[in-house]
């Protein structure tokens, strides 16, 4: 792209990305900034809208797979004010903020920081931190504008310059294998310029038409380090203070003023006990008991939904569950155990959590898709120390007639168990550390594994690719000889008796009803079904379910 064009108005940009929109070299390039005052769309932010409606769940009517489900919640209007206790069983440390490790701080992150762009549950792009984009004619070179208003907790105006650091920051923070988005670019390499307090760019080495949906991955949100804080500071709807420190047990939250979706309840409490049971919390006294929780315990779940106080609400499935058989295992092998996973019914033998059968390689199904950049860095590769432990674990269970999970995956640990007793005499089933489960997986060593893949992006592409990402191995298999289509790639996996889905899984929020304030509404949810409680409240009497 000419030099020239980064020096050129934001209206230029906008007249240029609508033009080529229009001539078809380019759809769906860029947002525009709010819509004038007569309440009509411009054409570029119309653009925005088809380029989300293309790519969103279901991806269209020619399209495999399920459709989204549980996206939507009460949706309000709620009363303003209020005090909320949301009870989470795992570790919170602000040492890793804005780069969450686990679920339970994906929760309080995404309160606390902002990523540029948001997409929804329903796969709808939206701005973040940056109030529009724009992007050239071969959609290699994005221009991000940050909104006017952005501050960070102190008061403090956030600038691009912020964004730049925070992002090499993060870059040196572990991601889940194979889901980093640094794997499109690097912020240490010059890739990403500044250009003046509210505008940076982004130059990629290939084209990527959804480079914006990449940014809303929680490893790009953005924090500003200061002297004095424990926490770094968010420009997020919900704010610290300086006193605030680790959780423990409690996080207090309060809304920020600056944000434009500042929340209009009055508190919001993370209540942080790691390893705790969540179902002990159905029978806890009401003045102690939280207002809010996430889980996949099922069992929990059950015990919450025999009592007339507490709510449960599905969230979308979220998680798929893979059998991954590398070409190091022997045909007969690989057979033997895909024959297993196809008489194997996870709605039936997964008992610990929601579960069903899927028929994609990843969630989002990315259908009959064209997916650029699926060859790239890939977990073995990235420079990162290797777990020599978790390697020496890795190679003590490799054995044709073992089949390997991560033992802190309640679903991997019943799916494994099973296809040890469906594939006959003489299989086994062996846990291992997440690490060492991962190092399986990237040596390819001669067992069967099964494979939690999580959505860590909205569009069915990039899951692609952040599967590939895994092992140098899977991504070479998967793509040799292909166009590059997602259906060569699947056809590559699937006929090489390489992978195989075996089920998908999902969490539930479970709310309480206050003691007469009505039952929980206003809260929506991320694309990776995440929780965004910034429009949470009671709602109002005339709304109540």
């Amino acid at each position: 792209m000419p030099r020239s064009f980064l020096c050129l108005a934001v209206c230029r940009r906008l007249v240029v990305c609508l033009t080529m929109t229009l001539l078809g070299a380019m759809a769906g390039c860029g947002t525009a900034p709010p819509s004038a005052s007569n309440g009509q769309a411009t054409p570029a932010a119309m653009s925005a809208r088809h380029l989300a409606t293309r790519e969103h769940w279901p991806l269209g009517p020619d399209q495999a797979g399920l459709a989204r489900e549980d996206c939507r919640l009460a949706p309000g209007p709620v009363a303003a004010g209020g005090a909320f206790v949301f009870a989470l069983m795992d570790s919170v440390r602000p040492r890793l903020a804005p780069v969450p490790r686990n679920r339970a701080e994906r929760l309080v992150f995404a309160q606390l920081y902002e990523t540029l762009v948001r997409v929804d549950c329903e796969g709808r792009l939206a701005p973040g931190l940056a109030a529009h984009w724009e992007c050239g004619a071969d959609s290699t070179v994005w221009v991000f504008t940050l909104r006017d208003e952005a501050h960070t907790w102190d008061g403090e105006r956030l600038t691009a310059v912020d964004v730049w650091r925070s992002w090499q920051d993060n870059r040196a923070a572990p991601v889940d294998d194979g889901a980093s988005p640094w794997n499109w670019f690097d912020p240490r390499t010059g890739s990403v310029t500044v250009l003046d307090a509210r505008r940076l760019t982004v130059r990629l080495p290939e084209p990527q038409r959804m480079f914006p949906l990449l940014l809303a991955h929680p490893a790009t949100a953005v924090a500003v380090r200061r002297p004095g804080w424990v926490w770094p500071l968010g420009s997020g709807p919900c704010r610290l203070t300086q006193i605030d420190g680790a959780p423990r047990p409690l996080l207090t939250c309060r809304p920020n003023p600056d944000h434009p979706r500042a929340p209009v309840w009055d508190s919001l409490v993370f209540r942080v006990t790691p390893g705790g049971d969540p179902g002990e919390l159905a029978a806890a006294d009401p003045t102690a008991a939280p207002d809010l929780l996430w889980t996949r315990d099922l069992n929990a779940v059950r015990r919450f939904e025999s009592l007339p106080a507490w709510r449960v609400q599905p969230l979308p499935w979220d998680r798929v569950h893979l059998l991954i058989c590398p070409p190091a295992l022997e045909r007969a092998q690989a057979d033997r155990w895909f024959a297993a996973g196809a008489d194997l019914d996870p709605a039936v033998v997964v008992g610990s959590v929601s579960a069903r059968r899927w028929a994609s390689l990843t969630l989002p199904d990315a259908g009959d898709q064209r997916c650029p950049q699926l060859s790239g860095p890939v977990a073995g590769d990235l420079g990162e120390r290797s777990d020599l432990a978790a390697a020496l674990a890795a190679s003590l269970a490799a054995a044709p007639a073992t089949v390997v999970y991560p033992q802190d995956d309640p679903a991997a640990r019943e799916l494994a168990e099973h296809l040890a007793a469906l594939a006959g005499p003489g299989a086994s089933a062996a846990p291992l550390t997440p690490a060492a489960a991962a190092a399986a997986l990237r040596r390819g060593q001669a067992c069967a594994s099964i494979v939690p893949l999580p959505q860590s992006y909205a569009n069915g592409c990039l899951q692609l690719a952040a599967l590939l990402g895994r092992a140098a191995w899977l991504q070479r298999l998967a793509l040799d000889g292909g166009s590059g289509s997602a259906l060569d790639i699947d056809f590559n996996l699937t006929a090489a008796a390489v992978a195989s889905p075996l089920a998908v899984t999902r969490a539930w929020l479970v709310t309480r009803d206050g003691g007469g304030g009505g039952p929980i509404g206003g809260i929506s949810l991320h694309y990776d079904a995440c929780p965004d409680l910034s429009g949470m409240g009671r709602l109002e009497p005339s709304r109540e379910p």
